[in-house]
């Protein structure tokens, strides 16, 4: 039930602005970006049924969105959160601890191997900065390891 709350997010937020797109599959996902549009991935397609998934609350959008970051091969991914964000480098393990990330995101962000970094409120600018400009993205944000 929670992958299909997901997938309705997923158009909902499609739908607010034009450019925007639903991506069920990776195909899906990647023509997207072929056409320079955004791709809202709505998870039930490609994560339902997996046996290589833990079907738990321990594991929730963000370690789904690690998985496919490293699935689609992306150079980083961004952990999106309503909090002040206080650091700049910051622990997966803390993160979990402290209810920020699910219990499985340490764990999936060994094995993404992804660059992740941690965004929160007032971190917009900088996040549109970093969209304009790739090479400052680095700096966006909290790197998590």
């Amino acid at each position: 039930m929670a992958l299909l709350a997901m997938d309705q997010l997923a158009w909902a937020v499609a739908g607010l602005r034009p450019g925007f797109t639903v991506g069920a599959t990776e195909a899906d996902l990647r023509a997207a970006r072929d056409r320079g549009t955004v791709a809202v991935w709505a998870p039930y397609t490609l994560v339902a049924g997996r046996t290589d998934l833990e079907a738990s609350w321990r594991l929730t959008s963000d370690s789904l969105a690690l998985w496919l970051a490293a699935r689609i091969g992306a150079s980083r991914c961004y952990l999106i959160k309503s909090i002040l964000r206080q650091s700049a480098r910051l622990s997966a393990e803390q993160l979990a601890r402290d209810g920020v990330a699910d219990q499985a995101f340490p764990a999936m962000l060994k094995d993404a191997g992804v660059s992740t970094f941690l965004l929160g409120r007032g971190d917009q600018q900088a996040f549109i900065a970093s969209l304009a400009e790739p090479q400052s993205a680095q700096s966006c944000g909290a790197a998590i390891d």
